[in-house]
């Protein structure tokens, strides 16, 4: 599959292929990720990232909003 995607790669500059057909695709089938930082970010534009657990609460903080759902009441 490495090799499709390889030799698909250089076709499709000349040649348009069927989504499941092009190099992109055909690297996902392989098994081919590309694996990504976030240092460009952080040097660049001071990118900051929070836990996941802040993360995780922010958006369904704000999904509920959106939704128009009253989060819960604890009673601790």
């Amino acid at each position: 599959m490495k090799v499709s995607a390889a030799l698909s790669s250089i076709a499709e500059k000349v040649i348009q292929f069927p989504g499941l057909y092009s190099s992109e695709s055909l690297r996902v089938i392989a098994g081919h990720t590309y694996p990504g930082t976030n240092s460009k970010a952080r040097r660049e534009l001071g990118y900051v990232p929070g836990s996941l657990e802040e993360g995780l609460e922010q958006t369904l903080q704000f999904d509920m909003e959106e939704l128009g759902i009253k989060p819960a009441v604890n009673s601790e």
